[in-house]
């Protein structure tokens, strides 16, 4: 029997499936009043996916948000719980990066990135040279106690140190 997740906006039929129930399963409202689009990363695997069609469905989502709150900026949750380098893929990292830095401006108010393991904070040091400065500042490092800062407890499951049972 196939999950479901919760999904709180539209996808186009070509993206439906792993994509819109997995990578980016559902934006939570954040304190501020932004939305957060929440990527769960164990459920990539490089080389595995079909990288274009993420592009496009990460396009997707920064169109719809544009569409649906214009003017509004928002969060970007990297949720890197149970991640490793097989999850790592440096040109989907280099896409989103550019698209938020050349296509995008103003549309990220920040990243959390949730629970980064410890191998991967070297890949974080490489990935940190590509950003400006100003983005720079606009990452978060956060974990069950410090999330909740920047996303409601009940719009995170409990693993996250929300208050929701179910898990994404």
């Amino acid at each position: 029997m196939e999950e479901t997740f919760p999904k709180l906006f539209d996808c186009p039929d070509y993206l439906q499936g792993k994509y819109c129930h997995a990578l980016c399963n559902y934006r939570h409202q954040t304190e501020e009043e932004k939305q957060a689009i929440n990527c769960v990363i164990r459920v990539f695997h490089k080389g595995q996916e079909d990288n274009e069609a993420v592009k496009r469905f990460i396009i997707y989502n920064f169109e719809e948000q544009i569409r649906t709150h214009p003017g509004q900026r928002i969060a970007i949750l990297f949720d890197m719980r149970e991640t490793g380098l097989g999850h790592l893929d440096y040109d989907l990292i280099k896409f989103i990066i550019n698209s938020l830095m050349y296509h995008y401006p103003g549309l990220l108010s920040y990243m959390l990135i949730f629970k980064l393991p410890f191998m991967l904070q070297a890949a974080w040091k490489l990935i940190k040279s590509w950003l400006p400065t100003e983005t720079q500042n606009s990452v978060i490092f956060a974990n069950e106690k410090t999330i909740t800062n920047y996303i409601p407890a009940d719009q995170l499951p409990k693993a996250m140190g929300g208050t929701k049972d179910e898990e994404l």
